[in-house]
């Protein structure tokens, strides 16, 4: 194997879950990994909006885990 380009995390994971359609009609993905979200959005066919936030579901357990007083490990299984 060759690796031939590389691509954003977010713009490969827009790629293969969108169509082209969707991108000229207007579409926004978001997706929330465990350290980090990508967002990106499309109009008219073109990127308009991307971002990577350092904010994830790791940061959504923490936050269940101190709004119940719960162990972190709890706080996972409800999530």
């Amino acid at each position: 194997m060759e690796v031939v380009e590389f691509v954003p995390q977010g713009l490969a994971t827009s790629q293969a879950i969108t169509t082209s359609d969707e991108h000229k009609d207007g579409v926004a993905i978001i997706d929330m990994g465990g350290m980090l979200t990508d967002i990106i959005a499309y109009k008219n066919g073109k990127i308009a909006f991307a971002i990577a936030l350092p904010v994830g579901g790791i940061n959504f357990t923490q936050d269940l885990a101190i709004a119940l007083k719960t162990p972190q490990a709890f706080a996972e299984k409800l999530k």
